[in-house]
This record gives C-alpha cells, structure tokens and sequence, in this order.
C-alpha cells in the first residue's frame, strides 16, 4: 500500500504544482495548439500533451485504446514546431512498427520516418538516413547498438514499457546506455502482477529516483 500512495502522491503533487503555476500560463497564451491532418485531440489527450511539453520526460499510462501514440507524435508536433533540432527513437514490439508509421503518416505527414528493419546491411542503410523518427523493436538495440547509441536523440519513447519493467536483463540495460534529452515511457499497464514492475520504467525515466533496485525491494516488495 506504501509504494501506490508514494507514486501517486509524487504524481499528484508534480501534476497539480505545474497546473497552478506554468501551464495555466502557458494556456493562455495558446503554445499547446495542436494541428493534426485528419483529428482533433480529445480533451484529455491535450492535457496530456501540455503535461508533457512541460516536463518532457514522463510515463504516458493511459488504458489501452486511449489514443497514447497520438498524444506522442503530437508531442514530437510541438517541438518541431519550435524549430528545434529534431531526431526520435521509438522503440516498441515489432508488431507494432508499422502501426507507428501508419499513425505518423496519417496524421503528422510533416515528419519522415524510417523503420528499422531488414538484414545488417539495410538496417545500416536505414538507421543512416535522413529522418525525424526511427522506428525500431527492442530486439534490434542489441545488434544495432553502434548506431542507436551514436546518437544523442531529442527523444526516445518506449511503447509498450513493461518491456523494460526489469532493470536486470540485457534490454533495460543497453537502453539505459542511450543518450537523450527526453524520455516518454508508454504503457497501458505500469504494474502488471508486482509492485517492482514499475521500478525499471521509473527508473529508466528518471535514474535513481527510486533508490537502489534492491533497496526498493526491501523495503516495498
């Protein structure tokens, strides 16, 4: 019970200490307008959004369905809009890289991405071309390590995070050796059957907020 109101207070107070101050400002002068090509943001989408621009480095958890790879691209939208240097690493299931792509080019044309895939010559290919979002799965950071860690990324994003739910295995780890500015973790179900589940997302977002893996342990687990 301890480390549910933990996270959720810390949640809350970080979530409504911004609303009262920064984001009622920036509201009103109307920097989180967001334009896709066929789809207006749900409102709860664009608080998202606007929390996002914010803190840039954050959990997206909402259930599955909710719209999280919109609430993402429109993210990346907003910085592109700002005329910043540009360049995002999505990692996901490799069942849903073309899902990514799709959504991009549906409604955020204004970006070109690339999906990591093929055999080494053509990934090599692939990850040297010019793009805004290079689309790989988990599986390929272990191989391609040499071009994904080259880079410092604008942002990475981890759909479907439970994947990297454990700071023990070889993913967590060479993910955790990727540079970035900012850090969007997406997940329908940050606890999946135990509460260290969300140790290695958190920690991944934000290293060391948690403590020591085993530490946590202890004292919630």
């Amino acid at each position: 019970g301890n480390i549910f109101g933990f996270i959720i207070g810390e949640i809350k107070h970080s979530f409504f200490k911004i609303q009262s101050s920064r984001l009622c400002r920036v509201m009103r002068y109307g920097r989180f307008l967001i334009e896709t090509k066929n789809m207006e943001l749900y409102p709860y989408q664009q608080k998202s959004v606007e929390f996002l621009k914010i803190k840039g480095t954050a959990m997206v958890g909402h259930e599955v369905g909710l719209g999280k790879t919109l609430i993402a691209l429109s993210v990346l939208a907003n910085a592109k809009k700002e005329n910043r240097p540009h360049k995002t690493l999505v990692l996901c299931p490799a069942i849903l890289k073309l899902q990514w792509k799709s959504e991009q080019e549906k409604f955020f044309p204004e970006f070109k991405s690339v999906v990591i895939t093929g055999n080494a010559e053509e990934r090599a290919r692939l990850w040297l071309a010019q793009a805004d979002i290079y689309i790989a799965n988990y599986e390929l950071l272990q191989r391609d390590f040499s071009f994904a860690g080259g880079t410092i990324w604008d942002y990475i994003i981890c759909d479907e995070s439970t994947r990297i739910s454990n700071p023990r295995t070889k993913t967590y780890k060479i993910l955790s050796r990727l540079k970035s500015l900012n850090r969007l973790a997406m997940t329908g179900t940050p606890l999946n059957n135990r509460v260290q589940d969300i140790y290695g997302i958190i920690n991944w977002l934000k290293p060391g907020y948690l403590g020591n893996y085993y530490a946590f342990l202890n004292r919630y687990c």
